[in-house]
């Protein structure tokens, strides 16, 4: 199990540079900008054994339901062990392959050890810095899984700077936050800045995705103006939060795109089987819950699309949610 102790700072994350291969950017027009693919990965963790987190879990939740109404094609998972973790990490690689925008979400404890960043599992039994990397998943995989992808932008965003599971006995705790020299088309974005604590907040979410969650819901507003504007209102509640960001985009990117015409509201997935349909790429939810593996059918349930909504080229494409409780073995 995870042992932590009563201290509490931020944790250590060092992302490396990639040379992650983007694709040739330009600002798109906001037709464009409606068909190309998004696609998320989202995940938070909150049921640590010895050092539970209130938010996580809402955080990532609340960030999905966001995500999605974004246009993204988002995975969820929730309290994932670190099986589960590694194969929605496959999944987001495999989804991203067709470029577009791939954004990657956690919340969670995490750590730096020997210059290499973990994010911690659920299930993670660590009671020494050693252990990390045979307990815990690699962030850079994320970033090996983009760096092939293609993709316009990709954005990562690590809301995991609360408690250091090795206060007493970690060797790279002091050193902080690291900056990441972000590749050609890569945004990435810290909950605080080097050495700091990331607050989890009175209520529902951490402070940081509270601030967030809100301003990624307006509409017009680019990428680099959405988190100038949550660093600006985390300052304020918190002085001693500083959120930290560093970005390589050369395009235009919006998470609420510019409305060049009224939306048409999405309809929900009912049923497995209408979620089997296979139509084109159509927006879907995975959810993990609880670290149970996908198998069997779980993928094909992935690439779910619905009912057909009306005449075609008239109707957006429908979004849905599809639950997969799946006990574990």
């Amino acid at each position: 199990m995870l042992k932590m102790r009563p201290s509490v700072f931020c944790c250590t994350l060092l992302l490396h540079t990639y040379s992650v291969v983007a694709q040739p950017t330009r600002d798109l027009t906001v037709e464009e900008m409606e068909t190309e693919q998004r696609v998320a990965l989202i995940i938070g963790n909150s049921k640590y054994s010895n050092a539970p987190l209130k938010n996580p879990v809402n955080d990532a939740s609340d960030m999905a339901e966001v995500m999605k109404n974004a246009g993204f094609h988002t995975i969820l998972a929730l309290d994932s062990d670190a099986k589960n973790m590694t194969n929605v990490i496959r999944e987001f690689g495999r989804r991203i392959q067709k470029g577009g925008v791939g954004l990657f979400y956690y919340a969670g404890h995490a750590v730096q050890v020997n210059g290499e960043n973990y994010l911690i599992p659920v299930n993670s039994d660590i009671t020494s810095e050693d252990e990390v990397p045979f307990e815990a998943v690699n962030a850079s995989r994320v970033l090996a899984k983009m760096e092939t992808a293609g993709n316009r932008v990709n954005i990562l965003i690590l809301d995991a700077c609360r408690n250091n599971p090795f206060p007493g006995s970690s060797r790279s705790a002091a050193r902080g936050l690291a900056k990441m020299d972000a590749a050609r088309g890569t945004f990435v974005a810290y909950a605080t800045s080097p050495g700091r604590v990331a607050s989890d907040g009175d209520g529902r979410n951490g402070l940081y995705t509270q601030m967030l969650l809100k301003h990624i819901n307006l509409p017009g507003k680019k990428l680099e103006e959405v988190f100038k504007a949550v660093r600006t209102d985390v300052l304020k509640a918190s002085p001693e939060q500083v959120p930290w960001d560093s970005s390589s985009l050369t395009g235009e990117f919006y998470f609420q795109i510019p409305d060049s015409h009224e939306r048409v509201p999405v309809k929900p997935i009912h049923t497995i089987s209408k979620s089997n349909d296979a139509k084109g790429s159509k927006p879907w939810l995975w959810i993990l819950l609880g670290g149970a593996a996908v198998a069997g059918t779980g993928a094909t349930l992935l690439g779910g699309g619905g009912e057909d909504s009306g005449d075609e080229g008239t109707a957006a494409p429908p979004t849905g949610m599809i639950e997969i409780n799946i006990e574990a073995p």
